[in-house]
């Protein structure tokens, strides 16, 4: 008899969720900012630098207690610092990721996002992860509209 119930043959639908399952684990294999061993606090890295989390409105204006408190709010974006705090790799090197950006889109309508730019060198948003598409890649705009019911992970590349 059989020894698993499992249907291991993909169709399209299964190699499509199995795709993207392996372009989450890269990204987050490649990013230190997603390994982190310490829990986010929302405060500055190091003095006068950005915070390592913070969680931002559509107009890319840090969220209030009173937006929080907004029951119709459904659109909302966490930004996470690229570097890793403290962390260091086996070398004993400070550990550095890109600065990413994850838009969030629980509402019934799409919802454009301003991007915010991070401090430090020029670059822009590439967007690596969109749950409503399959597009990724580089962002032309300042701006982003995120389709209803989906999420997008954006990550900063510097110009060189």
């Amino acid at each position: 008899g059989p020894l698993t119930w499992l249907d291991w043959n993909l169709d399209d639908r299964r190699r499509e969720l199995f795709e993207y399952t392996r372009r989450l684990f890269r990204l987050r294999a490649e990013n230190p900012a997603l390994r982190r061993s310490r829990f986010l606090s929302g405060t500055p890295l190091a003095e006068g630098g950005p915070k390592d989390l913070a969680w931002l409105r559509p107009d890319a204006a840090e969220m209030s207690v009173a937006d929080w408190h907004d029951p119709g709010r459904r659109e909302f974006s966490m930004w996470l610092a690229g570097e890793a705090g403290d962390e260091i790799d086996g070398r004993g090197r400070s550990l550095a990721g890109q600065p990413l950006l994850v838009l969030f889109n629980a509402g019934e309508l799409p919802c454009r996002f301003q991007l915010p730019s991070p401090a430090g060198p020029p670059g822009r948003w590439e967007q690596r992860i969109d749950s409503a598409r399959a597009l990724t890649g580089p962002l032309a705009g300042a701006s982003l509209t995120l389709a209803a019911h989906s999420v997008a992970l954006l990550a900063w590349q510097e110009i060189k």
